[in-house]
């Protein structure tokens, strides 16, 4: 569940920068310089946070003596960010301040840069879990299925955000990049943008979160587990 927010997000903000900070709608079309500006605040923004959170990352893990706590605080940022987009949408904020946009994306990237260490540290032990309960070596198998659902995330995050463009007849003339469809459709297109990068991810990650109340490994059995894999290897 917590795969798809990046995916999410990522295949949306760059249209609703576009469509809701950078175009006339009254007439559709693009101011390129004020585009070209947020793009490059936005690519900043992107890059800049996540490199930032996923440097710091090794540590919490390390200061909370574990991924799990992490991985939660991360999913926690994603969350409020999600929750606070979709919320300064439906006040009537979001739309006339990029400034708010930025704040709760911000949030949003934080928490992803920083799960991305512990979540593959999880995952890791999620594979030496099934090698502790089961007595066999799955690595190879785990690991595989890992990479086709993160394909999978990528493809239907694309499919959602198209089906999105084509509900509301999405048209762009090839040369000026004037939005030559119906005009009163840009709004409903830029409230299905904050749902599908602000609402869905909060969601998706708030079930993450539910399921790992369940997460079995605990440092005692971390410790365990380590000691029996070792023994295993010997042998």
């Amino acid at each position: 569940f917590n795969g798809f927010v990046w995916t999410l997000v990522f295949a949306t903000t760059t249209y609703y920068v576009k469509w809701a900070y950078s175009t006339d709608l009254t007439t559709g079309a693009v101011d390129a310089a004020k585009f070209g500006s947020l793009t490059t605040t936005l690519g900043t923004f992107q890059l800049g946070t996540t490199i930032l959170m996923a440097a710091i990352a090794p540590a919490l893990v390390k200061w909370f003596k574990g991924p799990l706590p992490v991985f939660k605080l991360s999913m926690w940022l994603q969350v409020i960010g999600g929750v606070g987009l979709f919320a300064s949408m439906l006040l009537g904020v979001l739309a006339a301040s990029p400034a708010v946009f930025f704040i709760f994306l911000t949030l949003i990237l934080m928490g992803g840069g920083l799960g991305f260490v512990p979540g593959t540290l999880i995952g890791i032990e999620t594979m030496d879990y099934g090698m502790y309960t089961t007595g066999k070596e799955m690595h190879a198998m785990l690991g595989a299925a890992g990479k086709f659902i993160s394909k999978a995330q990528t493809a239907l995050s694309s499919a959602l955000v198209g089906a999105v463009l084509i509900g509301i007849g999405y048209q762009v003339d090839s040369v000026t990049d004037t939005f030559i469809g119906d005009l009163t459709a840009i709004p409903n297109m830029l409230r299905w943008f904050i749902i599908i990068c602000g609402l869905i991810p909060a969601i998706l990650s708030l079930i993450s979160l539910f399921i790992l109340r369940y997460y079995p490994i605990t440092n005692e059995m971390r410790a365990k587990m380590s000691e029996a894999i070792h023994a295993m290897k010997k042998d």
